[in-house]
């Protein structure tokens, strides 16, 4: 019976230096909009890893001009803090390719793609300068 489950991140990042990701969707109705995650795990993170990007826009290709959430990084992608735009509580199912996407640069250990200089939402078609 575990209230809390930050020295699993301890123990994952510090001693066995393993790749760690957060994610959550940003209209989720169990994360971001109720629950300040950003606030509990950004402060945790930084503690335990060096942090190499600031909460910054990223995209699912920039080529679209589609903003896919926005991330912070520790240790040049090791450990990383993302949330997906548009996405509720099944990430996968609302924004499949924004997850593949952000899933994809884990196990790849490669960078989230940069936005474009202008993205667009396609949820509320709003345009959005960077």
């Amino acid at each position: 019976n575990r209230h809390f489950v930050g020295d699993v991140y301890e123990r994952a990042i510090k001693k066995e230096g393993l790749r760690v990701m957060l994610y959550e969707g940003d209209v989720d109705a169990c994360g971001l909009g109720t629950l300040p995650l950003e606030e509990i795990f950004v402060p945790i993170f930084d503690g335990l890893a060096n942090r190499t990007q600031r909460w910054t826009p990223w995209a699912v290709d920039p080529a679209e001009k589609i903003l896919a959430g926005y991330a912070y990084e520790w240790d040049d992608g090791r450990v990383r803090f993302a949330s997906l735009r548009g996405a509720g509580h099944m990430t996968p199912l609302n924004r499949p390719h924004a997850a593949f996407t952000l899933i994809n640069a884990l196990t790849q250990e490669t960078s989230l793609p940069p936005p474009p200089a202008r993205i667009s939402s396609r949820q509320d078609h709003v345009e959005v300068q960077i």
